[in-house]
């Protein structure tokens, strides 16, 4: 896994039904649980269903000898999820998914201007709408919409 930050890690893997998951402490006299399970001894490991899903938020806690918590998130991330948007909105509408990176939506004949959200799965994924700038994990931009008269 790659640390993000102190306290979260991220790991993406293949585009398998199942993850397995290891944690082991630094001090092999502390304790350790992850999904928020019993705790054991320095070790523990569970395999994650990634079937129906391009992310799973697992939570760790390790507890030391001296009954010292710290509280960890593991987010596992499917592959094709890194490319992937979360959500696409046009004026606060969610967007159909037609395929992949392929959203519709109709808006009215008359509208000259449209407010697009748009979120990705993987949390470091740079989001970027109509070349107007990457933005980190999420991007709301407002673009001009021209009618086609012919």
């Amino acid at each position: 896994a790659t640390p993000v930050s102190s306290t979260e890690y991220i790991a993406i893997i293949e585009d398998v039904d199942m993850a397995n998951v290891s944690v082991v402490t630094q001090d092999e006299n502390a304790m350790v649980g992850i999904d928020n399970e019993i705790q054991t001894l320095n070790k523990v490991e569970k395999t994650f269903d990634m079937t129906d899903t391009l992310q799973k938020i697992v939570p760790v806690k390790v507890t030391s000898e001296s009954g010292k918590e710290m509280s960890y998130t593991l987010t596992i991330y499917k592959k094709s999820a890194i490319l992937d948007l979360e959500s696409v909105k046009v004026n606060d509408v969610e967007a159909t998914k037609n395929g992949f990176m392929d959203y519709s939506i109709i808006v009215p004949y008359d509208t000259i201007e449209a407010k697009i959200n748009a979120v990705a799965f993987y949390e470091l994924a740079g989001v970027n709408i109509q070349n107007m700038g990457e933005e980190l994990k999420e991007s709301t931009r407002i673009i001009q919409l021209t009618q086609d008269n012919s």
